[in-house]
């Protein structure tokens, strides 16, 4: 949850677990160093600060202008960001979404048996470590979530947000959003070319680049199914991703 205090000149987010804030912390950190563009921490507080059972920490406000970025900014931002965090230190944990899958996979539901889903995710898993490892790519500091709804454009470019994801991992990892895009939101397949144009080198040219994808597609369907309940917009879609991941439909996805 985001709390924007603009009188403050600050933005607050509460995370639930103390973990999920100090990795951001880390993150948002090691960012700064490397000089690559993100939202900033409020210094010169020691964060995330601890209250209520929930883990609260406070960012630089930035003034944001009314313009998204272009696929080929994405992909020079995204190059931007791979290059410059190579070596990331091992107190950055790696990237993981399997386990927030697998959170998700366990919540209540209501969905009915999800056990093709289940083992979808165990088989994933087995074949994670090496996975990560294998990147032609090397290893960096990954966004996880790489698309331009957690991209703010600023009076001095585009800037990072959301780092909740992030995580040492292969880059490969943050180009999967871009084929997510056009395969299951029904973007034009013109926004890859442009996105792979900036970023310097195709999506898919590696044999992981498949795995990335349905790990990366199972998660945002369980998302979308353990969300249902917040309105009747996600119930529906968390249906129809479902249906999607079973190969019973090829209706597109709504961001959302």
């Amino acid at each position: 949850m985001l709390i924007h205090l603009p009188a403050a000149r600050a933005v607050a987010r509460v995370d639930s677990t103390h973990a999920v804030a100090q990795q951001q912390v880390r993150v948002a950190r090691f960012l700064e160093q490397r000089d690559v563009p993100a939202v900033r921490l409020l210094d010169p507080l020691a964060q995330p600060v601890v209250t209520d059972g929930v883990a609260v920490t406070l960012w630089r406000w930035l003034d944001i202008l009314p313009r998204q970025a272009t696929a080929a900014e994405l992909g020079r931002l995204a190059r931007r960001l791979h290059t410059q965090t190579t070596n990331a230190p091992a107190t950055i944990a790696a990237v993981d979404p399997l386990t927030i899958a697998q959170h998700a996979l366990q919540a209540d539901h209501g969905m009915g048996d999800l056990s093709d889903l289940s083992e979808r995710l165990a088989l994933l898993r087995s074949r994670w470590p090496a996975l990560l490892a294998a990147d032609p790519l090397g290893e960096v500091l990954t966004h996880g979530d790489l698309h331009t709804e957690n991209v703010a454009w600023t009076a001095d470019g585009p800037v990072l947000l959301d780092l909740e994801m992030s995580g040492r991992g292969p880059p490969s990892w943050d180009l999967i959003p871009q084929r997510t895009r056009t395969r299951r939101y029904g973007g034009d397949a013109e926004w890859c070319r442009q996105f792979e144009e900036g970023y310097g080198t195709a999506i898919g040219t590696w044999a992981g680049t498949e795995l990335l994808r349905e790990a990366y597609e199972l998660m945002l369907a369980l998302w979308a199914i353990e969300h249902r309940g917040r309105s009747p917009a996600l119930a529906a879609e968390a249906t129809l991703r479902l249906a999607s991941m079973r190969g019973a439909t090829e209706r597109v996805w709504t961001l959302l």
